[in-house]
């Protein structure tokens, strides 16, 4: 699949928010970055495009969609930043371009939603096994960063809730 980059018109086709070339911008000032490392652009665009799936399902944008036939969520009207000054309604903001290309980053390190939650762990009992994870650790998923980012513009669910108890009667 090739890379649709969203450029404020409401493209029906557009699969991202940003391209391999404006994640280069946005992340080379992140020090803790290993997105320099990749080599291959294709592999870029890749995670550029899931990055922006991901992030349109997890929030709820304020304001509405311009275009009913937009692949995307932006643009939007409707939207004001955080300090309440207006969103133009035909660019993407650069908030959601900073957030896509810290969640593709992130990314680089496997899929989110198959987290390890075996930091979790405080026993292990071998015989007759018995697992205790600590519920009051929360597993966190995505960075905090990114909702940070995107404040304003809406909110997100980036799916913190940590293991479940299992109760066998």
């Amino acid at each position: 699949m090739d890379i649709v980059v969203e450029n404020g018109t409401g493209l029906p086709t557009a699969n991202s928010y940003i391209s391999a070339e404006e994640a280069d911008e946005i992340l080379s000032v992140n020090i803790h970055s290993v997105w320099s490392e990749i080599d291959d652009e294709e592999t870029k665009e890749k995670l550029c495009m899931w990055a922006t799936r991901l992030l349109d399902g997890r929030a709820k944008w304020f304001g509405c969609k311009m275009y009913g036939t937009s692949g995307l969520a932006w643009p939007r009207s409707g939207v004001r930043d955080k300090e309440g000054f207006p969103i133009e309604d035909d660019i993407v903001p650069r908030q959601v371009k900073i957030a896509t290309a810290l969640l593709a980053d992130h990314l680089l390190s496997g899929n989110p939603e198959l987290v390890n939650t075996s930091s979790n762990l405080t026993k292990l009992q071998v015989d007759v096994i018995e697992l205790s994870f600590d519920s009051r650790q929360a597993v966190a998923k995505y960075p905090r960063e990114i909702a940070i980012t995107i404040d304003g513009l809406g909110r997100i669910s980036m799916g913190g809730g940590g293991p479940k108890h299992i109760i066998r009667h």
